[in-house]
C-alpha cells in the first residue's frame, strides 16, 4: 500500500450483523458495540467525525469475530456492504443538504418578501400617521423595526449558509471510509 497508515480502528464483533444492526445495551459487557447499544458502523463514524481524521493516507478498518463466525470471502463481502452503505447514505446525505439550502432560499425569498412589506408599511405610516411623533420616538421604531427585519431574515440565512454543512462533512467522511482497508481476524 503506497499511502501511509493514518488511523486503525479495531472492533470486536459477535457476529457481523452488528457492523450495521445495533446490539441490545449491555453496559457490562466487554464489547464496545454492546456497551453503547451501537452498531460498529455508528461507533466508526464517530471517530471518525470531522476535524480528528485527516483526507490523506490510510484507514484500516479491523474487524475481530468469534472465529466460528468468520466464512471465507467475508473480508468481501464485508467491502461489498460497505461500499453500497455509503453510496446510499451518500445520496441520503446529498438530497437532504439540497433539502436545506432549497428550504433556506424559500424562506429567504419569504422572509425578503414580508420585510418589504413590513418597510413599505412603515414608510407608510411615517409619513402620514406618525409623521408627527418626536424624533427620539421615531428613532427607537426605526430601530425597533430594523431589529424585526434582521429577526426575520437571519434564520433563512443560516438556514442557506449553514444547515447543509453536517451532511457534506458527514459525506468526506463515507468517502474516507468507502477508501478504507477492511481486515476480519479472530479473537484472541
Amino acid at each position: 500500500m503506497s499511502d501511509k497508515l493514518v488511523k486503525e480502528i479495531v472492533m470486536k464483533l459477535r457476529d457481523i450483523d452488528q457492523l450495521y444492526l445495533a446490539p441490545g445495551m449491555d453496559p457490562f459487557s466487554d464489547l464496545e458495540v454492546e456497551m453503547f447499544g451501537e452498531s460498529a458502523f455508528q461507533r466508526i463514524l464517530k471517530q471518525l467525525e470531522p476535524g480528528f481524521w485527516k483526507k490523506s493516507g490510510t484507514l484500516r478498518l479491523v474487524l475481530l469475530l468469534p472465529k466460528e463466525k468468520i466464512k471465507p470471502g467475508l473480508d468481501k463481502k464485508v467491502m461489498s456492504a460497505i461500499d453500497n452503505f455509503v453510496e446510499i447514505r451518500t445520496k441520503d446525505n446529498e438530497l437532504a443538504a439540497r433539502n436545506e439550502r432549497w428550504n433556506g432560499a424559500r424562506r429567504l425569498v419569504v422572509a425578503v418578501l414580508v420585510s418589504l412589506g413590513i418597510i413599505a408599511v412603515s414608510a407608510l405610516l411615517f409619513n402620514t400617521v406618525l409623521a408627527k411623533i418626536p424624533r427620539d420616538v421615531a428613532s427607537l421604531l426605526y430601530g425597533f423595526i430594523a431589529l424585526v427585519l434582521w429577526v426575520l431574515v437571519w434564520n433563512p440565512i443560516d438556514i442557506l449558509a449553514f444547515e447543509w454543512v453536517p451532511f457534506s462533512r458527514a459525506n468526506q467522511v463515507l468517502a474516507y471510509i468507502a477508501k478504507a482497508e477492511i481486515v476480519i481476524k479472530p479473537w484472541d
